[in-house]
């Protein structure tokens, strides 16, 4: 019914539009009005529509006026990340996307000509996909190069300032949304690679790091895709803002007379050192190969060796470690830093690793039945890419991999098979049903 109503306001209530325009904008950013963003995009886009074709003075927005009213960067950071997930809240995807072509010049005086280019071709693929069909990982890229194409064309380093320093203080926003606070780290990162202000850059890392929650597996992932992101173009300020978060008080242990406040203290900061790990793992990834190579043994290993060693990094995590990344996230991380020359250190850590967990997940049912379902368990399999370890995207069961095609990956298949078959023996659970009478 309020949706009808506003439709109708908009469309015939003439007099009301210079009040609608830009008020409504006001609207859009707030959480508590997230599930209303399609209806009031809709409106908006009428509205702005009208007045940009007859060319209304009104249709520019004096942002310095109207207070009260989200920044241009702030508009921009919300249409994006309503894109990003465009079939939530009632499909708020195309309508942001068509509203944030229709502001362009309210957003930044150049992006206009960019958006009439770029934009209609995003609409056309939202318009053709349903939620199963649409290649998330794909669209997620498609508006980050939007948003990476709007900082160059914009050519504004005072604007693309306040646009991180935005998109940062609206993190805590989506603290209860995890996918999209994943997202609106991206758009940090990004924006941050357009910065040219160093000591804003560091500024902006300093927030990300410290106030994530980093007892989360999907913000710690997203933290270090905004660091490893910013490093593309800040190598320096990158790693001396991580060496210097690790020397902070988010590490330190505080010494508890209670063992379980203690205990919580200690989990606590491991989660902190699984961040750390992660950020340099993205910034190694990210970093120009030319600069990070020079780099590495005492700007990036130095730092991570004073905190931990991998493998009981590893070992720290829960034993059902098949339910998070993290095993996952370290072990790629490690494959990132590893020196193109010896890849074989890495393989047998991470076999190793391998085996364990899966020792891991058998010791819970050592009977024929949990045997079997261990070999049902998805793994993702190494592949080696110029002479270095990497995980594939594929995953695959145990068993398929003891008839591959690939010789090395029955090899591997076998090794572990036989690995775990010796636990097996050694650890079976045998139910024996007495037969007595009266029992069948």
């Amino acid at each position: 019914m309020c949706d009808n109503t506003l439709h109708l306001l908009t469309t015939t209530v003439g007099q009301l539009a210079d009040v609608l325009w830009p008020k409504l904008l006001y609207f859009l950013t707030p959480s508590q009005f997230s599930n209303a963003t399609a209806p009031l995009c809709k409106s908006l886009i009428v509205l702005g529509s009208k007045k940009k074709t007859s060319q209304e003075p009104s249709f520019h927005i004096d942002f310095a006026q109207e207070v009260n009213l989200p920044s241009p960067q702030l508009l921009l950071v919300r249409l994006l990340l309503n894109a990003a997930f465009p079939f939530s809240c009632r499909g708020h995807g195309a309508p942001s996307l068509s509203l944030l072509q229709i502001l362009s010049v309210n957003i930044h005086p150049k992006t206009e000509a960019l958006w009439e280019t770029e934009i209609p071709p995003l609409l056309s693929v939202l318009e053709g996909s349903t939620p199963e069909s649409l290649d998330k990982k794909q669209w997620d890229e498609k508006l980050l190069k939007l948003l990476s194409d709007t900082l160059t064309t914009a050519d504004d380093d005072k604007w693309a300032c306040q646009l991180s320093a935005e998109a940062t203080r609206y993190l805590s926003t989506y603290n209860n949304a995890l996918e999209e606070k994943s997202f609106l780290y991206r758009c940090v990162g990004t924006t941050l690679q357009r910065c040219c202000n160093k000591e804003l850059v560091k500024k902006q890392l300093q927030e990300v790091l410290v106030s994530a929650r980093h007892s989360d597996a999907v913000e710690r992932e997203g933290v270090a895709l905004a660091v490893g992101l910013c490093a593309n173009s800040h190598l320096d300020a990158t790693l001396a803002k991580l060496e210097e978060f690790g020397k902070s008080d988010a590490f330190k242990k505080s010494p508890s007379i209670f063992n379980l406040l203690k205990e919580r203290n200690d989990v606590e900061v491991e989660k902190v050192k699984s961040t750390l790990i992660l950020c340099y793992g993205q910034v190694a990834f990210n970093a120009p190969p030319d600069q990070i190579l020079t780099r590495m043994d005492q700007d990036v290993l130095r730092c991570i060796s004073k905190h931990f060693n991998t493998k009981d990094f590893i070992k720290a995590e829960p034993a059902d470690a098949m339910r998070t990344p993290v095993r996952h996230l370290v072990m790629t991380a490690c494959a990132n830093l590893m020196y193109p020359s010896s890849p074989a250190a890495l393989y047998r850590d991470t076999l190793a690793a391998l085996q364990e967990l899966l020792r891991s997940v058998l010791a819970k049912d050592p009977t024929p039945d949990g045997l079997q379902r261990v070999f049902k368990v998805k793994l993702l399999p190494l592949v080696r890419l110029h002479g270095v370890l990497f995980y594939s995207g594929e995953q695959a069961h145990v068993e398929s991999w003891l008839s591959s095609g690939q010789d090395h990956e029955r090899e591997r298949a076998v090794t572990v098979t036989a690995h775990l078959l010796a636990y097996y023996l050694d650890n079976l659970t045998v139910k024996i049903f007495a037969l007595t009478m009266g029992e069948v």
